[in-house]
């Protein structure tokens, strides 16, 4: 009776995870006395790491979900790990004018663990360096196409230019544009 009272406190001693991960903090010490259902350790799921950056705002417009980025631990000659950009917060904090990006990345080799400072490289949207002008600034015409009878459509915009000669005069001269999407 004694033997098998020692095994059932046995299994008491004995404590399990519902999932693989690793612990991130202990929130009860050896000997203290525990009631059912008290956390006493905090596990972290590891195999896919959300990755958290603070970017500056002006870069947030250039960034779009599913964009590649490479996680690299830094002082360390670890290759960088590929993952998306699976989030970008939709605020900016005011007093640092930075917002919030996340991605994830796999990481079964547990090169990365939690709290750990990451540097987060994001392939910014090239779109977002072209010009930007109103709809209503593009003006189209009808043009001699790549045959003897086709035509095509030709979109320009008007360019003010200053004068070279010095004077606050403008020259004013025809740009043909290509159009890469219509945002209004």
């Amino acid at each position: 009776a004694a033997l098998q009272g020692a095994l059932v406190q046995r299994q008491y001693a004995e404590v399990r995870a519902l999932q693989a991960g690793a612990v991130t903090e202990r929130l009860a010490g050896p000997g203290s006395l525990l009631v059912p259902g008290q956390p006493i350790l905090r596990v972290a799921q590891i195999q896919t790491m959300r990755l958290q950056a603070n970017v500056a705002a002006a870069d947030l417009a250039r960034i779009r979900l599913g964009a590649p980025i490479e996680a690299s631990t830094p002082g360390t000659s670890l290759p960088p790990i590929r993952g998306r950009v699976t989030a970008i917060v939709p605020t900016v904090d005011a007093v640092a004018r930075t917002g919030i990006v996340e991605a994830s990345v796999p990481n079964p080799s547990r090169l990365i663990l939690p709290g750990q400072n990451i540097t987060l490289r994001i392939v910014l949207d090239r779109r977002a360096s072209q010009l930007r002008i109103p709809s209503s600034a593009v003006l189209s015409e009808i043009a001699p196409g790549p045959g003897p009878t086709s035509t095509r459509e030709r979109n320009y915009v008007w360019v003010a230019e200053p004068s070279m000669d010095g004077s606050d005069s403008y020259r004013v001269k025809r740009a043909v544009v290509r159009l890469a999407s219509d945002d209004g």
